[in-house]
């Protein structure tokens, strides 16, 4: 779990195709070699970490440099897939069981990737606007959070296919947003909350709900949770 608080910028050193995507015969993935002398000595193999958002485990670790490996299937659904040598990407480590919770829960899973529609300084902040795909549209809401290529941000203006989020001065300093530009790809995560909500008041379980509760107190079989779809 990650909290959408960036803790330092990565540099891409390398990003290598896997050779059955070269030849077009079937989904293969990349990997991804990230220089980063702050975050990068800190962790060790088999951990995670959110690059861009998407959460990543560690293939292999050596001072700076990790390497990662993004399934096609990530590639696909984030930003990733366009990235290339020199390309800078912001990166936070999982949340540590003592830590501060200084955003909102992040789960590192990418909903799916937007559009930066437009940038406007507004004092010593910027306001940023995003087209966001229609699918998403019920799990945003004027206030709430949205992940924003990793970062945690709160959503100030909300319209049917776009909003707008705030950024101050140190989280544009200290994030990749500093180098966005109107059309250029970010990716999307939208509350957790918001999505197990949505799921359990529009899906079958809905009826699995009225159904338990109309039967309180009769014995949970296996034939009952099958009934209301939890199985």
């Amino acid at each position: 779990m990650f909290t959408g608080i960036i803790e330092a910028i990565g540099t891409i050193e390398s990003f290598t195709l896997g050779m059955a995507h070269k030849a077009r015969l079937g989904h293969a993935g990349a990997r991804l070699a990230i220089r980063c002398d702050s975050v990068i000595p800190s962790i060790a193999v088999g951990d995670s970490l959110a690059i861009d958002g998407a959460c990543l485990t560690i293939e292999e670790a050596r001072g700076p440099v990790c390497q990662v490996f993004a399934s096609q299937e990530t590639l696909d659904r984030t930003t990733l897939g366009h990235k290339r040598r020199g390309d800078r990407v912001n990166l936070e480590r999982p949340l540590s069981i003592d830590g501060r919770f200084g955003g909102h829960i992040v789960s590192g899973h990418v909903d799916g990737v937007g559009c930066v529609k437009s940038i406007k300084l507004q004092g010593e902040t910027r306001i940023v606007t995003i087209a966001f795909p229609p699918m998403l549209r019920h799990f945003i809401i004027s206030k709430g959070s949205i992940c924003i290529d990793g970062i945690s941000l709160t959503i100030i203006n909300l319209h049917e296919e776009m909003f707008s989020v705030c950024i101050i001065p140190h989280t544009w300093k200290t994030t990749t947003i500093q180098w966005k530009r109107p059309g250029g790809p970010v990716n999307l995560e939208c509350d957790i909350v918001a999505k197990y909500l949505y799921a359990w008041t529009h899906g079958k379980n809905v009826e699995a709900v009225r159904e338990l509760r109309l039967q309180k107190g009769m014995e949970v079989t296996r034939q009952l949770l099958e009934r209301t779809g939890f199985v």
